[in-house]
Parts: structure tokens; sequence; C-alpha cells
């Protein structure tokens, strides 16, 4: 069940149009993401990418 996942702290991160992140080179400073955590989400923005 990926919210039992979730709950033992993982976390999904999800770009605008809904698709999973998957790697930092993928994504853009000041692009808008979403974190699924176990408890709630959060909307999040990028600000450097570090690797």
């Amino acid at each position: 069940d990926p919210e039992n996942v979730l709950k033992r702290g993982y976390a999904v991160v999800r770009t605008q149009n809904g698709t999973i992140a998957r790697s930092a080179a993928n994504l853009i400073p000041e692009q808008e993401l979403q974190i699924q955590l176990g408890e709630g989400k959060v909307k999040v923005k990028v600000t450097e990418i570090l690797d």
C-alpha cells in the first residue's frame, strides 16, 4: 500500500502536471512542485538545483 510507505517517512514529489519528479536534472529553478507526505501535501518552489 503506497500510503503505508509514505507513513514510514517517504515522500512523493510531483510536478505541476502531476508527473512524478524522478531526477533533479529534469527540474528548473522557480518550478513549483507538490510533495505528498504521510500526512498531507505541501507546495514548494525550486530555488536551486544542487545535484
